[in-house]
């Protein structure tokens, strides 16, 4: 493993530490789910990938939402191969979509909207 990757490896590890010290002021996940800390800091993680496997800007999350709820045969958001049922999983999350979609042009405005 060279320089690059000793360094990505230490700085994931610093973050991992830093999150764990900051998830023991929960009493349960639910708390956790609902901080906007966890979900910036699963975003920034996820971001971190993208950029090592060079992703464009397209390919990359710009919101998630973090839930308790599993992906499971009973809740009808697998198939029976464990694949996600996208139709199903979209009308299941379709308001933690449109809120993400909301806080999105709050914080971002497009780039047609100038001043």
């Amino acid at each position: 493993m060279g320089m690059r990757g000793e360094r990505n490896q230490e700085d994931r590890k610093k973050r991992v530490e830093s999150r764990e010290e900051e998830t023991r002021e929960y009493e349960d996940l639910r708390q956790l789910c609902a901080d906007p800390r966890a979900r910036a800091a699963v975003l920034a993680e996820m971001n971190a990938v993208g950029k090592q496997a060079e992703l464009r800007g397209f390919e990359c999350a710009k919101a998630v939402t973090l839930t308790l709820e599993p992906f499971t045969l009973v809740n009808g958001l697998l198939t029976p191969t464990f694949k996600i049922k996208r139709p199903q999983a979209k009308s299941y999350f379709a308001k933690a979509i449109e809120d993400m979609y909301a806080q999105l042009s709050i914080s971002d405005p497009s780039p047609n909207e100038q001043s």
